[in-house]
């Protein structure tokens, strides 16, 4: 992300907003790339893993799995629901 767009997506994410990432079947590199982003986001942050009873889970429909299989390779990175922890990035922070 370009300086411009991480300040926009900052001040988004303090202002309320919500962002959802997909890990796309668990892809490794997808999970380094969104977490090397966000630190540029909030540097000052520590991302974590939500539990699977978090409310961003079932605010307005009910997810009762973020289980996937397509793609994995054994010992690969997961990326099921992450939060900010350290901010206000997203009003979720679990």
């Amino acid at each position: 992300m370009s300086n411009a767009e991480v300040e926009r997506l900052r001040a988004y994410l303090k202002a309320g907003g919500f962002l959802l990432a997909d890990s796309c079947c668990g892809r490794d590199a997808f999970a380094f790339s969104f977490e090397r982003e966000m630190k540029k986001v909030f540097p000052e942050a520590e991302l974590k893993v939500l539990a699977p009873e978090h409310p961003v889970f079932s605010v307005s429909h009910e997810i009762k799995s973020t289980a996937f299989t397509p793609g994995r390779s054994p010992g690969s990175r997961s990326c099921p629901g992450r939060s900010f922890t350290g901010s206000r990035s997203t009003g979720a922070s679990g």
